[in-house]
């Protein structure tokens, strides 16, 4: 393997460079059950991008003519490096699993505020996708049915996780002209999520797919149930609209059902969800505030 090679737990590789003669969809298989394809595109290693399904004998994934495809054969382990093979390829019926293709995004209901879906490993990542949506996309379409600000987050079943996936929202008609408008923080370790301003009556695509990282695993812990969910954020989600409060005693009520938590607030006392109050108060008087059980609280000044 070469420096900066990189095809997660595969062993020994041997590459192959092929052009698209035509737009459409490709299969390549080798004749060695122990050997794994994966294709690419992109310059150089380090700098690769996956297309193809996770690792197998077999490969289909969609192509864009005259577009340049790096095509790895890896073995599975040190012991099935060395294997001689035969690798096959030929144009292939264009048939997607699911709302693999952004032509094929599933629908989302307005009044429905969740959406079950699964990373398979017959995924696939398309030309011309942004590179915000990272590797083996599921789309989906949703139309905002009020204009505000919306959370949306991907929320893992309880044998998998969601930290390495990637999760984005576009406007356009079609691929090569999509505008991003919101996508999940990839620093953070929390379930991903996202809020950006919609605009009622507005179509935005949804995209989730897997980080570079994992673009090389086979199926395993990746795959498996999660929960697209989404609403409508509240109003003083953030620290700059902090809802307003006074007096020397009171009340207020709200809920964090959609709360997001900002990129430098401070989660780890806050809590992952939160929501915002500013008070002003009179001076040199001891003050107590008190929230409902199960709540965390925190004053700053």
């Amino acid at each position: 393997m070469q420096t900066n090679e990189f095809v997660g737990p595969l062993a020994a590789t041997v590459w192959y460079e092929w052009v698209a003669p035509a737009d459409g969809q490709w299969r390549f298989a080798t004749d060695a059950a122990a050997l794994n394809l994966l294709v690419f595109t992109g310059a150089r290693l380090g700098t690769l991008r996956a297309v193809s399904e996770m690792p197998a004998p077999e490969a289909t994934f969609a192509v864009r003519k005259g577009r340049r495809y790096l095509i790895a054969v890896a073995a599975e382990d040190a012991r099935s490096a060395g294997a001689s093979f035969a690798l096959r390829w030929a144009e292939d019926a264009e048939v997607s699993d699911d709302n693999d293709h952004f032509r094929l995004a599933a629908a989302l209901q307005d009044s429905v505020e969740s959406a079950s879906f699964d990373i398979t490993s017959t995924g696939t990542t398309e030309p011309d996708e942004p590179p915000e949506t990272g590797n083996r996309t599921r789309w989906w379409a949703w139309t905002a049915p009020e204009s505000g600000e919306y959370t949306w987050r991907v929320v893992p079943g309880s044998d998998v996780r969601s930290a390495s996936l990637h999760l984005a929202a576009f406007t356009g008609s079609a691929l090569d002209d999509l505008a991003l408008e919101g996508q999940a923080n990839l620093q953070t370790e929390s379930t991903p999520e996202m809020k950006f301003h919609a605009i009622a009556g507005t179509r935005y695509w949804i995209a989730v797919g897997l980080n570079d990282d994992d673009a090389f695993r086979n199926g395993g812990h990746l795959e498996g149930d999660r929960r697209l969910e989404w609403g409508l954020s509240p109003a003083n989600d953030d620290v700059a609209n902090a809802e307003a409060i006074g007096g020397v005693e009171g009340s207020a009520s709200g809920s964090t059902a959609f709360a997001t938590v900002e990129l430098d607030e401070p989660h780890a006392a806050a809590g992952r969800a939160s929501v915002w109050w500013a008070w002003q108060g009179p001076t040199g008087k001891w003050m107590q505030f008190q929230v409902d059980d199960g709540w965390s609280m925190e004053v700053y000044e």
